[in-house]
């Protein structure tokens, strides 16, 4: 009987439950190496994404920190550029004070500076130009009078070939009523540093004081926004004759003396006539429109320091 058994293929129960077993243990091994390697595989794709977010965050914060420098390198040229306006922004904080009283010039004086205000026109062959000019110095005595302008309005050609014509004005308006010729007599050698010339003129002035009304400022006494009076003949206004007010802005110190900044406008026409320190009651000096030299002469007046070592 037991050899039919065997003939037939039956395994015995021993070997089958061995095999069974080592099913078991290759088949529990199996899955316990394929579960150690998807936790392998799991840290390592957690380790991944927690350094990609660390990475992140870095640049994150790294460009926070740009746009914060950025933002504060922006006030910082911001503020320089405010207190750089600023600082060179002295007149316009200046200008905006009230005109008192004392800063006014009385009626009487102004009609003394406008009856010695006079218009200047000299022509060449080729060329003419026009200015203003102040009679400073006059002599009681003789109606030779002496006229201050720039030297700019009576360089018009050659000395030969250069004619000056002085309008003389009169109240109550001011209009030129009267034309002298005009000769030159000098002519700063320092021009155009030196914007200065004088015309001798002979004839009638109209008026009998021959002496200063004023004294000629001193740059010590000088302060800025002083408050000025132009006097001259604009370059659009015929021949009428101008008093323009304005303000000291500022100073510029040259080898030969200071000049003034100012609000006031001067232009070709009012330029060679007259400024007065209407705060200290004294002749400031004489604008120039010049622009030749180290500095440009619009809204410029040479003091009578500067002028005086022309001589």
């Amino acid at each position: 009987m037991k050899e039919k058994i065997k003939q037939k293929g039956f395994i015995p129960i021993p070997l089958l439950i061995a095999i069974i077993v080592g099913v078991l243990v290759i088949g529990g091994g199996s899955y316990v190496g394929i579960k150690q390697y998807q936790n392998y595989q799991a840290k390592q794709i957690e380790e991944t994404r927690q350094t990609q977010e660390k990475e992140q965050l870095a640049q994150s914060n790294l460009k926070n920190q740009q746009e914060q420098l950025e933002k504060a390198q922006q006030e910082i040229e911001a503020l320089k550029q405010k207190q750089i306006e600023q600082e060179n922004k002295p007149s316009q904080i200046i200008i905006k004070e009230t005109t008192t009283e004392s800063d006014k010039l009385s009626q009487s004086l102004l009609d003394e500076i406008l009856q010695r205000t006079v218009k200047i026109t000299c022509t060449s062959s080729t060329l003419k130009s026009q200015g203003s000019g102040f009679i400073m110095i006059t002599s009681e005595d003789s109606n030779k009078w002496f006229v201050f302008t720039n030297a700019h309005v009576v360089l018009t050609g050659p000395p030969e070939d250069n004619n000056c014509v002085v309008g003389f004005p009169s109240k109550p308006d001011y209009s030129i009523n009267k034309n002298f010729e005009g000769e030159i007599v000098d002519v700063s050698h320092k021009f155009p540093a030196i914007d200065k010339a004088v015309l001798s003129v002979i004839g009638d002035r109209g008026f009998k004081n021959g002496t200063s009304l004023m004294p000629t400022c001193k740059f010590d006494d000088i302060k800025i926004g002083d408050k000025i009076t132009i006097v001259g003949y604009p370059a659009f206004g015929g021949s009428s004759l101008t008093a323009t007010e304005g303000t000291i802005s500022g100073f510029e110190e040259t080898q030969y003396g200071y000049i003034y900044k100012t609000s006031a406008k001067i232009d070709s026409g009012n330029s060679g006539g007259t400024a007065i320190n209407n705060t200290r009651k004294c002749f400031l000096g004489m604008p120039t429109w010049a622009t030749q030299g180290t500095f440009e002469g619009l809204g410029y007046i040479q003091s009578w320091e500067m002028i005086n070592t022309s001589n």
